[in-house]
């Protein structure tokens, strides 16, 4: 099972992010608040993706990213912001960035987590969210 890392200051997103990924995937979720609480995090469990908010207080996702970048931490992120999509596509994809993805493009964060090697679940979430999300 991989350890996924929610990274968000706001509460209501970081349960949804929490709730909501751990029903679609095989996952064990860890939570923080902000980049130094994330990083913090990060030294001391073995995680395997991140999905971090950009902007939050007491460190931000290019706070966090360019001290993963110092520690040479190899763990895939994706940046999840309510930034908009146009300016998002500005950031450049240097390693450990991964994807970056606004926060209304939901199934692009499911995509992205399943393309980095997330398995899913057997659930009626998935299904629901497969049959709402595909093409057609």
């Amino acid at each position: 099972m991989h350890n996924l890392l929610i990274v968000d200051d706001m509460d209501d997103m970081r349960k949804f992010l929490t709730d909501t990924l751990g029903s679609l995937f095989q996952v064990k979720i860890h939570e923080a608040v902000s980049g130094v609480e994330a990083f913090d995090l990060l030294r001391l469990v073995e995680i395997d993706f991140v999905v971090s908010d950009l902007y939050m207080t007491n460190g931000d996702g290019v706070w966090l990213l360019n001290q993963m970048r110092r520690q040479d931490m190899r763990i895939p992120v994706i940046l999840f912001s309510s930034t908009p999509e146009e300016l998002l596509a500005e950031i450049p994809l240097t390693y450990p960035l991964k994807a970056a993805v606004n926060k209304f493009r939901f199934a692009n964060l499911v995509e992205n987590l399943e393309i980095f090697g997330l398995s899913r679940k057997e659930s009626r979430l998935g299904a629901f969210f497969d049959k709402k999300c595909s093409p057609g």
